[in-house]
């Protein structure tokens, strides 16, 4: 009888161990094959170790053979479940070349299923995922992942099944471009909340790196997943108790996460996502700048998109007021009100810019206060160079004198300023104090009138809001309101809503006839 005949009549015959025993004989382990039958309890370790050293594409031409083989090879020598994960291992390092595929996912699968030990059965579906998620092969996936949820709502979780999930979990992520097919997976998001301690964190961070990838995130559904994603990192990790890499990437793809969102035209829903996130990472310092940067962007975006903006411009601003003082450096506290300050003028909020550089001046003081005696070179340029910035941006907020005195009283207060830096900005305030001897200042609203409407409304606004509106009172506002309206006409938005704010205060009528 030929080989290949030989070959022919043990495929199509059933596998026991006495064509084990002649599979070792023809490798040259043996006489004769019945020596071995119901003898050699080894059987299991000569066949892990054959698969490890048998080249790829003989595995993959023979998989369902070997797979039969693997089967009928249980003994003591070594665990059945490693060959089957060898083979799985093996049959994936050439998954084109993998014939039969079906039959051999549909085995497994059994093999598997008839598997009580969670673990032996994570690990055998582990080492096929490949395979399955290559050939689009949905209905095994769906099936598998719902077995995998309903075993682990009855059992205890290991740490060795909890390493098994999370290499499925790894596989599923990166074969998918995007996450949202892979929340959209059966129980993926259930297999997920199952999971806890360092294995979670790996996979929420592999989660993040995928989903960040992309220019944006704007499906509303996948944003509240992420953000879980996200929430369960930070809560994994102590971030300002704790200065390992591990945590500052996970801060990073955090941080990344919040400025990829993108709810696009609907930027109230994208103010309160910011809020969220405040509340979500407090923990997280550098996220609070990017929060920050991210409110200013929002309310410029509403400068031109929104027609009744002032509103949603006053509650960015207001963000940013309770956000900036959690930031421990003053430095960077410095920055982020001047870019405030910047945003609420170029949206007509003259009172809030006010404010806003008052807060500046506090952190300027407490900088100096507080990191004075130890500026490096590159720190002492940088603050001089917001202190010049600040007096930029006094040209286009006139009137206030006491800004450039306390930035001189500083000045010469600072034992750490160089000559060249003082000169710097002595060469600001001296500009500064040029501007505003001139009889008409550099800068000023195209639309003169519609900037005093403005101004009109918003210390009416002011008035009704602080004190109490009695006769006296609603008579100011009444004039202030008359202004708007020669200014705006009868028809605005914001000169309505602040009629109606203000006869809220006071029955006392008040711009209506």
């Amino acid at each position: 009888m030929s080989f290949e005949s030989e070959k022919q009549r043990l495929i199509a015959a059933p596998f026991v161990p006495l064509h084990v025993a002649d599979m070792i004989v023809r490798l040259g382990l043996g006489k004769n094959p019945l020596e071995f039958y119901g003898k050699i309890p080894w059987i299991s370790v000569i066949l892990h170790h054959l698969l490890r050293e048998l080249p790829t594409e003989v595995v993959c031409s023979n998989a369902v053979e070997i797979l039969h083989l693997v089967e009928c090879s249980d003994d003591y020598s070594f665990d059945q479940c490693l060959n089957y994960k060898m083979l799985g291992l093996k049959l994936c390092e050439g998954i084109s070349q993998v014939k039969d595929v079906d039959p051999v996912i549909n085995e497994v699968i059994q093999v598997a299923t008839e598997r009580k030990s969670l673990d032996e059965y994570l690990k055998i579906l582990d080492a096929y995922m490949d395979i399955i998620l290559q050939h689009k092969m949905d209905l095994y996936l769906n099936s598998i992942l719902s077995e995998i949820f309903e075993r682990l709502c009855n059992e205890v979780v290991t740490e060795a099944e909890l390493a098994s999930l999370q290499s499925i979990a790894l596989k599923l992520i990166t074969h998918f471009d995007d996450m949202k097919y892979v929340f959209e997976l059966n129980y993926f998001v259930d297999i997920l909340d199952v999971m806890h301690g360092s294995s979670r964190s790996i996979v929420d961070m592999h989660i993040l790196t995928n989903a960040t990838r992309n220019d944006r995130i704007d499906d509303p559904t996948t944003i509240k997943l992420l953000f879980d994603v996200a929430q369960s990192l930070h809560d994994s990790v102590n971030f300002p108790s704790t200065r390992q890499d591990d945590n500052h990437q996970g801060e990073r793809l955090i941080a990344r996460f919040v400025d990829k969102v993108d709810h696009g035209k609907e930027l109230d829903r994208h103010l309160t996502f910011l809020i969220e996130c405040r509340g979500a990472f407090n923990n997280m310092n550098d996220l609070k700048e990017i929060l920050v940067h991210s409110s200013n962007l929002l309310a410029a975006r509403a400068l031109r998109e929104k027609t009744d903006h002032i509103n949603f411009i006053k509650s960015c601003i207001t963000f940013n007021e309770v956000t900036i003082p959690c930031i421990p450096s003053y430095s960077r506290q410095l920055i982020l009100y001047l870019e405030t300050a910047e945003v609420s003028l170029f949206g007509g909020l003259i009172s809030y810019s006010d404010g806003l550089v008052d807060s500046a001046i506090g952190c300027l003081q407490n900088v100096y206060l507080v990191d004075g005696l130890r500026k490096s070179n590159e720190d002492a340029d940088g603050i001089v160079s917001l202190m010049q910035r600040l007096c930029s941006f006094m040209l286009l907020v006139p009137g206030v004198t006491y800004i450039p005195k306390s930035i001189l009283s500083l000045l010469d207060s600072q034992s750490w300023m160089t000559p060249k830096l003082r000169i710097r900005v002595l060469c600001s305030l001296l500009s500064l104090s040029a501007t505003f001897a001139q009889n008409e200042l550099p800068y000023h609203a195209i639309h003169e009138g519609a900037a005093r409407g403005k101004l009109a409304l918003e210390a009416c606004n002011c008035i009704a809001s602080l004190l109490k509106v009695d006769q006296e009172i609603s008579s100011i506002c009444s004039k202030l309101v008359e202004t708007a309206v020669s200014c705006l006409g009868a028809n605005n938005k914001y000169l309505q809503s602040t009629i109606n704010f203000v006869h809220k205060q006071s029955p006392i009528s008040v711009g209506r006839e």
